[in-house]
């Protein structure tokens, strides 16, 4: 990673760290799904996991905070957090009008019922996008996470881990 500018850097590793969150959040999410009907719950709980996973990978590799002790440690996770409620917001939001209510619509919109579930593709992620409802689910809840991925950025670098490391 030294072979970087501090600033290509950062967006580099959080790209990586982005995906990472990403897979994380999809994978508690959809795989709940199998256990748990309500999608909002579903989708909680891949927020809350992701937002655990995501604090500590920033913090120490994206941004490479460099606050001592357990009270900075607080007080950037609260921050942290506190930053991602509009997404938890607006993702449990769009789940619960969109896919938990209002699913026949999108998929009728979406003319998810005229694609082809027994591919290769859908089978192999038959978790994630296997039906018309949990593509319906998966094209919405990735549309939050593009949303996200930028607000989150800006929150984290302006505000939650500005006691970084200079380079």
């Amino acid at each position: 990673m030294s072979k970087f500018k501090p600033g290509k850097r950062e967006l580099f590793t959080y790209i990586i760290a982005g995906v990472a969150t990403t897979l994380v959040y999809y994978s508690v999410r959809f795989f709940s799904r199998n256990i748990i009907e309500n999608p909002v719950i579903c989708a909680l709980l891949g927020q809350m996991c992701s937002i655990l996973f995501a604090f500590f990978v920033y913090k120490l590799w994206v941004f490479q905070s460099i606050g001592k002790g357990l009270k900075n440690l607080f007080v950037e996770f609260i921050t942290f957090t506190l930053g991602r409620i509009t997404m938890i917001i607006l993702d449990l939001s769009v789940t619960y009008f969109c896919v938990k209510n209002n699913y026949e619509f999108f998929i009728g919109l979406f003319r998810l019922k005229k694609i082809d579930y027994g591919s290769a593709l859908f089978r192999s992620f038959a978790s994630f996008i296997g039906t018309p409802k949990r593509f319906e689910e998966f094209i919405f809840s990735t549309a939050v996470l593009f949303v996200a991925a930028v607000v989150n950025y800006t929150f984290s670098k302006l505000i939650v881990f500005k006691n970084r490391q200079k380079s």
